[in-house]
């Protein structure tokens, strides 16, 4: 007799050590995907921030109010619109809104979900405004008013 059919092959071992090392490699590079796409989006909301920042300059010390988010005639919509903002997960244009319920939704439907920002004036926590993109992972991120 050749001896027994007992534990693993080397070859079985190895086999199964690079489909393990291939899942753990498709792992970290969808993470380091995601963490890109969130810190555009960060970043993104950061410049529009910048926009709503210099406003009052122009517009008798007034914040946009809550309303010129969904007014595609606002100046304060043309302002955003002509920044041309596109969402790294969705390859699409960024929609601007006044929504801030769950990131859950899809901005086609005017629901806060990836590629949607949300805005209101003022802001909840007695800030001029607030100003929330949605993340991956359903997360959030307010810019600093």
């Amino acid at each position: 007799m050749l001896g027994s059919n007992r534990g693993f092959a080397i070859v079985q071992i190895v086999v199964a050590m690079t489909v393990v090392g291939l899942l753990g490699i498709w792992l970290g590079v969808s993470l380091a995907q995601q963490s890109w796409r969130n810190q555009q989006r960060e970043h993104d909301l950061d410049i529009v921030a910048g926009i709503i920042n210099r406003y009052p300059a122009t517009h008798y010390g007034q914040y946009p109010a809550t309303g010129a988010a969904n007014d595609p005639g606002s100046v304060f919509a043309q302002e955003f619109t002509a920044l041309r903002l596109i969402d790294p997960g969705t390859g699409k244009y960024f929609i601007l809104g006044s929504n801030f319920g769950p990131c859950t939704g899809s901005p086609a439907t005017n629901q806060p979900g990836l590629g949607y920002i949300s805005y209101q004036s003022p802001g909840e926590s007695g800030g001029p405004y607030d100003l929330r993109v949605c993340l991956d992972s359903g997360g959030t991120y307010y810019a600093a008013d």
